[in-house]
């Protein structure tokens, strides 16, 4: 089981956890071990991945509102270009 995180020049690197630390959510500014519970699923053409991000609702919440509040305003995608489904995972 790995661990993603970021090193100090801001890179997101896995870590293998060996199985001796929980996963958690994969909040990608810093680890977090809390229990995964929200999800969001990126189109199938998004470049940097198309696998669902599984969130803890803290983290899920600040992801959603990232992208509502920050970055939509200043794009010309609406938000099914950015997110396909959301919610409970």
């Amino acid at each position: 089981m790995s661990v993603r995180t970021r090193d100090q020049d801001d890179i997101v690197v896995e870590i293998n956890a060996g199985g001796d630390r929980p996963r958690g959510c994969l909040w990608d500014e810093s680890v977090c071990t809390r229990t995964p519970t929200h999800r969001v699923v990126p189109p199938a053409h998004n470049l940097h991945h198309d696998e669902p991000t599984i969130l803890c609702a803290r983290h899920y919440a600040l992801t959603m509102a990232r992208l509502v509040i920050v970055h939509l305003p200043g794009c010309d995608a609406p938000l099914a270009e950015h997110v396909v489904a959301h919610g409970d995972a």
